[in-house]
């Protein structure tokens, strides 16, 4: 048996479920359609000016390295010596390749082999 309480509690239930048609938006295609060509214009401005910040710090990077190699060139072409903090141009600032340390060494040893050869030559003379 129902009794009236049982049934308003029913009409309660009831109104709550029911959606009302005046607090629905019905949304039209065209609407939709307009909401996403917002949406993707909004991402597309945004990763529009990430590119041009980036492009702007590689542009800023690219003037650093120039001005940089400007003022090596410039120091070359003056031939100004920081390890020796004077005017002696490019001598002793470039590093020795192999060929070149082989040939200095070749050069070094003729003296000391020369100078081997004199001591056993006054040895033998005193034998």
């Amino acid at each position: 048996m129902r009794d009236l309480i049982d049934e308003r509690n029913a009409r309660e239930k009831i109104k709550s479920s029911i959606i009302k048609r005046a607090n629905v938006h019905y949304m039209t295609p065209e609407e939709l359609v307009r909401i996403k060509e917002e949406e993707d214009k909004k991402k597309a401005q945004e990763i529009y000016e990430r590119l041009q910040a980036e492009a702007k710090e590689d542009e800023e990077k690219k003037a650093e390295e120039r001005r940089q190699a400007m003022e090596q060139r410039q120091k070359e072409e003056l031939g100004y010596n920081e390890a020796t903090n004077s005017p002696s141009g490019a001598y002793g600032t470039k590093a020795v390749d192999d060929v070149t340390r082989e040939q200095i060494n070749a050069i070094l040893s003729e003296k000391q082999v020369a100078l081997e050869h004199v001591i056993e030559e006054v040895k033998h003379e005193e034998e």
